[in-house]
């Protein structure tokens, strides 16, 4: 899977030019800016346009949100380049007037023999205290190199503040136990909790193929991972299958997600995961005229006490929407906040392939992987705020427009927002190289 949409996104560059009881939540806590939430004006900043070297060792077609560190830099992970070109994750340092930033290489994917630290989709979380880890959906010292089945590891990189060097630790590689029962391709994002545990999501495998959550402990120095639900253990997926979304967890430590299939209507679900249970708390329906969409890629996010996110299809236009899970009497009710290619062309965007991200004002900030004012296939970045009862769709900005798709086309990943309301981003394909950008919108 990781190997397919590798190549789908090289397949990018040859596009057409026109083409969330818990405000504690780690996500919301670690970027937010003043209390206003109206639309502000953006501009779009190139931060590095990757493959700016030749044959391409700083990395190309970068894929996944950015994460951020608390020293400013910013981290991301791209699928193809490096020095033998699977791929690599990079860090962007500012200067001290935030104009210049410098890229270095804290990792390449498949460095060590038969990719047994991953190769593939990588995902990036940063813990509080200073490891980067990664979940790359590929390879692991148990997978068969080659195999059409990515089987995955989880990965931590520590830097030494002496050298500044970093150091590569395969936390847990997948598909150890016989039938990938523990889970194979990770997609999402970790989420680190305070204790030092790791809670992520497997897009395959675990006892009944439909995927896994688990949980990673350190035990005297190991690893050790426990299963805290198996997908698909239900008549027709109804409880989902395919988690691929970043992971929330809330004051009381349950944990929210989306998965991309399964449910009632094998549209994808949201499900939360409380200490003894797992519980659908809504099933996405599978008509293309469905107001609620279908099909989340990302996850969600608490704002005010009710759920946001994404869906890529359906909507009533087929093409995506944002939605807000609120709970009333006890059922969570899907309302859709707004739906996507609303306006002529899909000038407003289409398809939200990641989830959304909040400043403490309530606005919401997303990516489209599609639409815009400059073709089809460019992509925009979008704003929506909430006015009275309803919400307003603002687009920051359309990609694909400078000559050649210099700015980059195709955002596929969701934003990064920073303490001073800047958004981080990156756009799988065009910029300077045609092998992707990562971009800054400075308020």
């Amino acid at each position: 899977m990781a190997d397919a949409f590798a190549k789908a996104l090289k397949g990018l560059r040859s596009l057409p030019v026109l083409l969330r009881a818990a405000a504690t939540l780690a996500g919301l806590a670690l970027w937010t800016y003043g209390a206003s939430g109206s639309a502000i004006a953006y501009q779009f900043k190139d931060l590095y346009p990757l493959c700016a070297k030749t044959g391409c060792p700083d990395g190309s077609q970068p894929a996944g949100a950015l994460v951020a560190s608390a020293s400013g830099s910013i981290f991301g992970a791209a699928l193809a380049g490096g020095s033998d070109g699977r791929g690599s994750l990079f860090e962007l340092t500012p200067d001290a007037t935030h104009d210049v930033w410098t890229e270095s290489f804290p990792d390449e994917l498949c460095s060590l023999a038969k990719c047994a630290d991953g190769v593939g989709f990588a995902a990036l979380s940063v813990g509080a205290t200073g490891p980067v880890y990664a979940v790359v959906g590929g390879g692991g010292a148990h997978c068969v190199e080659g195999s059409p089945q990515g089987c995955g590891a989880v990965v931590s990189l520590v830097q030494n503040n002496a050298t500044h060097l970093w150091t590569r630790t395969v936390l847990y590689s997948f598909c150890k136990v016989a039938g990938c029962e523990d889970g194979a391709e990770p997609r999402g994002p970790l989420f680190v909790g305070g204790e030092g545990v790791l809670f992520g999501t497997t897009a395959r495998g675990g006892a009944f193929g439909g995927g896994t959550v688990f949980r990673l402990d350190n035990v005297n120095g190991v690893w050790v991972e426990t299963l805290l639900h198996n997908f698909c253990t239900q008549a027709n997926c109804a409880d989902g299958a395919n988690p691929q979304g970043r992971l929330i967890r809330d004051a009381l430590g349950n944990l929210y997600g989306t998965t991309l299939s399964g449910g009632s209507a094998n549209s994808g679900t949201v499900y939360e995961i409380t200490k003894s249970t797992h519980v659908v708390l809504y099933s996405f329906c599978s008509d293309f005229q469905c107001l609620g969409g279908g099909t989340p890629h990302g996850g969600v996010i608490f704002v005010g006490g009710n759920l946001y996110g994404t869906t890529s299809t359906n909507g009533g236009k087929g093409l995506g929407t944002a939605y807000e899970l609120s709970i009333l009497k006890g059922v969570w009710t899907d309302t859709p906040i707004y739906t996507f290619c609303s306006k002529s062309h899909c000038a407003d965007g289409a398809q939200p392939m990641d989830g959304l991200v909040a400043n403490s004002g309530g606005s919401l900030f997303g990516t489209t992987l599609s639409g815009g004012a400059n073709g089809d296939y460019s992509g925009t970045a979008f704003q929506l705020t909430k006015q009275g009862q309803s919400w307003k769709q603002t687009v920051l900005y359309s990609f694909c427009a400078k000559p050649a798709c210099a700015d980059g086309v195709t955002p596929s990943s969701g934003l990064t927002l920073d303490a001073a309301g800047n958004l981080y981003g990156v756009a799988a394909g065009g910029g300077a190289h045609l092998n992707g950008v990562v971009f800054e919108l400075v308020n």
